[in-house]
């Protein structure tokens, strides 16, 4: 089971998408990725609290006694005007923040899409690039989001790719998983979604006469769901719809009658 505790449920703002690219051609896009990275995920609680706080001391000292001018008697009555109008204020203060940092705090990912190439820069400078007229293989999956988070609510679906790409030069095998939260209605509308196979609980799993066979593919879907957390790289849906869309010429399973049957999830 993998769920996410959080308690505000909030969207990533609409950064701009495109960007110059590596390769030549004008039509590289790049697309941000992780957006919420971690930094801004222990941010927002703590702009939160110490606004909160703040702002009780500044509501109880100053503002409730001016509001009030003196005709409430019980500093019972204060102290919960100030608590309230703190909470509202230390939430908003988190939603503003939220936005902003999404803006002037990249996580120094990025996923580049051009003609000739996908290409995934990672925080430390290290890269990993998908020649797109090379033969890539694709696995894809798909689970339902059991318990709200900010990046998703309950019901949504997580959808992932991970391509695999074999380098004769490096003689190795090039792993670029990318995926995003999707509602529903969002998720159905992707063409290929037939192609998406649901990464089913362990609990499912586990239980007795299950085919061999399915066992086997969630076993492989299981181990690409950890390379998923461990360096995946999150795209906001617009982004993700848009690099699917766009290596659809590239990848021939995605161009069969299964991905174009429109699969309701």
């Amino acid at each position: 089971m993998r769920y996410n505790f959080f308690i505000m449920i909030r969207q990533p703002p609409d950064l701009p998408s495109t960007a110059p690219g590596p390769t030549a051609s004008d039509e590289a896009r790049t697309f941000p990725v992780d957006v919420e990275h971690v930094g801004i995920r222990v941010a927002i609680p703590v702009i939160i609290i110490l606004g909160g706080i703040l702002l009780y001391l500044l509501i109880s000292k100053l503002i409730v006694p001016a509001l009030t001018m003196d005709r409430v008697e019980t500093d019972d009555v204060n102290d919960f005007l100030s608590i309230v109008l703190a909470a509202i204020g230390g939430l908003a203060l988190g939603a503003i923040g939220d936005r902003v940092l999404k803006r002037v705090w990249p996580s120094g990912r990025s996923l580049t899409l051009g003609t000739e190439t996908l290409h995934l820069r990672n925080k430390d400078k290290s890269e990993i690039v998908c020649a797109l007229r090379q033969p890539i293989s694709a696995t894809n999956w798909r689970f339902k989001v059991r318990r709200s988070s900010p990046r998703a609510q309950s019901g949504w679906y997580m959808m992932a790719v991970q391509l695999t790409q074999e380098d004769e030069s490096a003689r190795k095998t090039k792993l670029l998983t990318f995926y995003s939260f999707l509602p529903p209605k969002q998720a159905n509308a992707l063409p290929q979604i037939g192609l998406f196979t649901e990464l089913l609980p362990r609990s499912e799993i586990d239980k007795p006469n299950q085919p061999l066979r399915m066992i086997s593919e969630q076993r492989r879907l299981d181990a690409v769901e950890n390379d998923r957390l461990i360096d995946g790289a999150e795209l906001r849906p617009q982004d993700f719809l848009a690099v699917v869309g766009a290596l659809t010429d590239h990848i021939a399973a995605w161009r069969s009658p299964l991905a174009k049957e429109n699969a309701k999830l």
